[in-house]
């Protein structure tokens, strides 16, 4: 806890709000199971007595931690935006264990700390029961003459309902094209002749266009429910040293010069996201606010070029984008606040 309690610390002191997650589903549902001495797969961490507990427990110890900088409990603290459920929660084939489970978790965690917003930290795919389960990722929508796989449908998340718990305050979503999408009906790897990529070979504008109805059918089907939206995890690969992305076609442009900080490619899926942020924004609607992944050091810093999400410090096309949204977002909202005071 010692590094949270840092982290609080000096976004307190630069007036930064954090959005925390309680737990990751990539990092930490197989402890749980581990721990229990009656779970016996992933998918039992949502439904079994033993992980629930734990997981109570864990979140019980984490808000009642007293920062050893500042002194402030953590369910206190203002520099704390919100919290996550959990990063990415998805129960394969058992929908209704995740929802049970958010259910349940929303009601405890407001039950411990009723002044921070909690939201759940889903990608936000959709159900089979929703008109806009085309959009999913694999869902072969697109393409003809090739084998698709319906992975995101069975990962359980239900977007619209998910997001309808009244403990829930807002809702999220995350938007990753080249993990995503070079997934059956993207794969490059599995092209045939059937395999037509309208756009001929800059497979980047396929993706980007994907970006683009991801967030626009979010921000619609967050304003029914009338919770604000926040794009809360999003990014483009860009060439890594010694590595390889498999959502990448062979040729696919990345970025313009990137070993000189120009990631032009990279800046137009960022200025997608964007530029729908600060429309919403702008008229008042349910996106509110974005965050890219990841900020690293430098490349040469412990390796960190291996992650080919990264935005290094030296990239700076992209953090000219980064600026200029930010900037736009403020305006905007100051905008709005100014046209509803004058009404």
């Amino acid at each position: 806890f010692v590094g949270m309690d840092y982290a609080l610390k000096a976004a307190g002191e630069r007036g930064i709000k954090l959005l925390i997650s309680l737990e990751d589903y990539w990092l930490s549902v197989d402890r749980y199971v581990e721990w229990s001495p009656t779970a016996g797969a992933r998918t039992d961490f949502y439904t079994n007595w033993h992980c629930r507990r734990h997981y109570r427990d864990h979140v019980r110890r984490f808000f009642s931690r007293r920062n050893t900088f500042t002194g402030v409990l953590y369910r206190d603290d203002p520099a704390i935006f919100g919290w996550n459920l959990m990063n990415e929660p998805r129960c394969t084939s058992c929908g209704w264990a995740l929802s049970a489970w958010i259910e349940e978790m929303a009601v405890f965690v407001k039950s411990l700390d009723p002044h921070h917003m909690v939201t759940i930290g889903e990608e936000g795919f959709y159900s089979s029961s929703c008109s806009r389960v085309h959009l999913n990722p694999g869902s072969g929508d697109r393409r003809t003459g090739i084998a698709s796989s319906p992975w995101a449908l069975m990962e359980g998340q239900d977007f619209v309902a998910n997001h309808a718990v009244r403990e829930i305050d807002f809702a999220t979503t995350h938007v990753w094209p080249d993990n995503w999408l070079g997934f059956a009906d993207y794969s490059p790897w599995m092209a045939n002749e059937a395999f037509d990529y309208t756009k001929g070979s800059d497979v980047w504008r396929e993706k980007l266009e994907y970006v683009e109805r991801w967030i626009d059918a979010h921000v619609a089907d967050a304003e029914s429910l009338g919770k604000p939206l926040v794009v809360e995890e999003f990014g483009k690969a860009v060439p890594v040293s010694g590595g390889r992305l498999d959502g990448l076609a062979p040729g696919e442009s990345v970025a313009g010069d990137p070993w000189n900080g120009d990631f032009w490619v990279r800046d137009e899926f960022f200025r997608a996201v964007h530029d729908a942020v600060e429309t919403s924004v702008s008229a008042g609607g349910a996106a509110r606010g974005s965050a890219f992944w990841v900020v690293h050091e430098s490349d040469e810093a412990g390796g960190s070029d291996k992650d080919p999400y990264r935005v290094g410090f030296d990239d700076w096309s992209t953090w000219q984008e980064v600026r200029a949204h930010a900037t736009n977002v403020r305006d905007a909202e100051w905008r709005t606040f100014d046209g509803v005071c004058a009404a």
